[in-house]
């Protein structure tokens, strides 16, 4: 299952809009301890931040895990080698979520 974190509406309908598009189904969460069988995570990290990242990642050890966040945030892109997920500026994944979802 797809499970994305994100609160903003607008960028929320984006995913949903593609996803829809390619008939892939995703689960918008709003709390990231009620994830259940994840086998993708999309996640804004500036609203959900790392923290709770570990734990699923402790749960779920082969969970893919995609970050977006402003280009602005170093401080979140810094901590974020410490975690086996990819991030990427939100301009760069809204480009790729199409292939993203494809392959997955």
């Amino acid at each position: 299952m797809i499970h994305v974190l994100v609160k903003d509406l607008f960028f929320k309908s984006k995913i949903d809009g593609i996803a829809n598009v390619l008939k892939k189904k995703v689960q918008f969460e709003s709390d990231i301890y009620k994830i259940k069988n994840p086998t993708l995570i999309l996640v804004d990290l500036e609203e959900f931040g790392l923290e709770g990242l570990q734990k699923i990642l402790e749960e779920y050890p082969n969970v893919k895990i995609i970050g977006f966040l402003s280009h602005k945030r170093a401080d979140l892109i810094q901590r974020t080698p410490m975690l086996p997920i990819t991030v990427m500026p939100r301009s760069v994944f809204t480009e790729k979520l199409p292939n993203i979802l494809s392959e997955n």
